[in-house]
């Protein structure tokens, strides 16, 4: 679910005629799509992307169980908004002047985590407090971000 604060930055982003990010992109999951698509439909057929189809003896494709389908690390690691092609993502920390979950210990350790992991899968990870978004100042650091 996006936040009042990430949301007055996709609109921004929009305003000024960027390139629409993917939202909530589970960067380390076992293969390159949103996790939700993962998830059972109602009638029971998992809809999975092609991506995750496996042929059976007779070449019908099927999908296998979500046991399949994993973190690669067993997190569920996602980015407020990424640029899968541009491995380009940004995160928006709310709360780091009222104590919230990015400036507390075991938050800011599992950010830390998360930072790491990204980088050493070649992403390029910006981060933006409350003020730096409403500011001005992600927007224009994005922009230069995506001109490179």
């Amino acid at each position: 679910m996006r936040s009042a604060l990430e949301a007055s930055l996709l609109f921004v982003l929009k305003a000024v005629g960027l390139p629409a990010p993917v939202e909530q992109l589970h960067f380390d999951w076992c293969c390159e799509h949103y996790k939700y698509r993962h998830h059972r439909s109602r009638n029971g057929n998992p809809p999975f992307c092609n991506a995750c189809a496996v042929l059976d003896d007779l070449g019908v494709p099927y999908w296998p169980s979500s046991a399949d389908h994993d973190y690669r690390r067993g997190r569920a690691f996602r980015f407020d908004f990424a640029w899968p092609d541009r491995k380009l993502a940004v995160e928006v920390d709310g709360g780091t002047f009222t104590g919230g979950r990015h400036v507390r210990g075991a938050g800011y350790e599992r950010d830390v985590e998360k930072q790491n992991l990204a980088v050493t899968q070649g992403w390029r990870v910006l981060h933006f407090t409350q003020r730096q978004v409403t500011s001005g100042y992600a927007l224009n650091v994005v922009e230069q971000a995506l001109k490179q």
